[in-house]
């Protein structure tokens, strides 16, 4: 039986791999420098001129989130997640949403560039699962001065009605 295109398009082979290739390390030196040879393959690849597709984009952004979830000290990516929250596709806002809110806190330096994508999200005409991955990052990592921003549209998208709990649960 044949899987549908769908499933195939979010099994991302690449990052299966270096997942696998992480566990089978014998040891933490040689874990080290596997993510250390994954982590310039990836600089190159966000530095390099031309553009990157979405879905290596995506990729990319989840070895990073998976490399800091090791432990070990993430310095790039981070404009790049903030990138994919200003994307239209949602396979691109959630990998976006989830690396922010992994590799950033309510003190992070780039937080302040996100409040206008988050209030875009969080707008009448933007669909609640994407309206969803605002309000998590709001109630996750949201600066005071990113609540006096986006206080009003927060209320807003409570007090139309039409809001499901699972929005309002989330604020």
């Amino acid at each position: 039986r044949r899987r549908c295109s769908k499933h195939k398009m979010s099994h991302m082979r690449g990052l299966t791999n270096f997942i696998s290739e992480i566990r089978g390390c014998k040891n933490k030196n040689l874990e080290k420098n596997r993510v250390l040879r994954e982590m310039s393959n990836i600089r190159s690849k966000f530095q390099k001129g031309t553009r990157l597709d979405a879905y290596s984009r995506r990729k990319y952004t989840w070895k990073i989130i998976y490399i800091y979830m090791l432990g070990y000290d993430v310095d790039i990516g981070h404009m790049e997640a903030m990138q994919l929250i200003a994307a239209k596709t949602y396979a691109e806002k959630k990998t976006g949403y989830c690396a922010c809110q992994t590799l950033f806190n309510e003190k992070h330096d780039l937080l302040t560039m996100l409040t206008q994508p988050v209030k875009n999200d969080l707008s009448r005409d933007t669909p609640e699962h994407v309206q969803a991955l605002a309000m998590s990052l709001i109630g996750n990592i949201g600066s005071r001065q990113m609540a006096d921003t986006l206080w009003k549209d927060v209320a807003d998208l409570l007090s139309r009605g039409t809001s499901r709990s699972s929005i309002c649960k989330k604020a």
